[in-house]
């Protein structure tokens, strides 16, 4: 990002968190943060709590870094997969050694369904012109994505 920015060369930047996916893997400060918090109602996993947690301070490194370099008004981040958990949870942790159920509270089923705990996930996207906080009850899908970054990149 740095070395685009200097020659003013405008780039697509990819990254594939493993996160939040099976085996459950963070960073063991988190994990152990989240070990010791409350079990709630509806989550009650440690793993994927310190995996969700390094995940959004890995996205917030990235944020940071765009401010920094002074391109954040300039530059749309698309969220997906990211938050959408590879389309919902599955009833069992099949790599899980502790934990052995997953939580797709309040959306009925999940991955491998045609339901909507599948179906119904998150999808971000910050940019130029894009207003904050908006919400779109618009259905999208993952091949909705390319089509989009292309007609952002035309219209800049």
């Amino acid at each position: 990002m740095e070395e685009n920015v200097k020659s003013q060369t405008p780039f697509y930047l990819q990254i594939s968190h493993y996160a939040v996916h099976t085996s459950l893997q963070s960073q063991e400060k988190s994990y152990l943060k989240n070990e010791n918090k409350a079990k709630g109602d509806r989550q009650s996993n440690s793993g994927f709590a310190a995996m969700t947690e390094d995940l959004d301070k890995g996205l917030n490194q990235i944020m940071k870094k765009l401010k920094e370099l002074e391109i954040e008004n300039n530059t749309y981040v698309i969220y997906i997969y990211i938050y959408m958990s590879d389309n919902g949870a599955v009833p069992i942790i099949p790599a899980a050694k502790k934990y052995t159920k997953s939580y797709n509270y309040a959306l009925s089923r999940g991955k491998w369904d045609a339901m909507e705990g599948e179906l119904r996930v998150p999808l971000i996207l910050t940019g130029p012109d894009r207003k904050g906080n908006a919400e779109s009850s618009v259905p999208v899908s993952g091949s909705d994505i390319l089509p989009t970054i292309i007609d952002l990149a035309s219209e800049n």
